[in-house]
């Protein structure tokens, strides 16, 4: 039996399709996998982890999670014109990328002529 990737279920969900995920990915009963999720919930560390997995999880069908989503919409995809890297991280220019950066502009001062002793008088 292989396993695919966890992701959330599209089709086996109540809230973010995370049990389904996790019942598809296990193998174990669904309904089995929402009681224990749902008393997880109940905890305070259940209720983070389950907004974690909603997060980082992608949905079934997909290849990105909805925090890729997000970041993708606000900074752009990497290589894409406009597209910047998020605060905190780097990302090394490819090819393409580095096509699409704006130009170095330099801005050079006029030369100053200097005084004559007749003007200084």
């Amino acid at each position: 039996m292989t396993k695919g990737p966890l992701t959330r279920s599209k089709s086996n969900k109540v809230l973010g399709g995370v049990a389904g995920g996790i019942a598809a990915y296990t193998g174990l009963d669904l309904g089995i996998t929402r009681v224990i999720t749902a008393v997880a919930c109940f905890t305070g560390i259940g209720l983070a982890a389950y907004a974690a997995a909603w997060a980082l999880l992608p949905e079934e069908g997909k290849t990105t999670s909805a925090m890729e989503d997000l970041a993708n919409r606000v900074y752009g995809k990497p290589g894409e014109p406009g597209a910047e890297p998020a605060p905190g991280s780097e990302w090394v220019p490819t090819p393409e990328s580095d096509a699409v950066t704006e130009p170095e502009v330099v801005i050079e001062p006029e030369p100053v002529e200097p005084e004559t002793p007749a003007e200084q008088g």
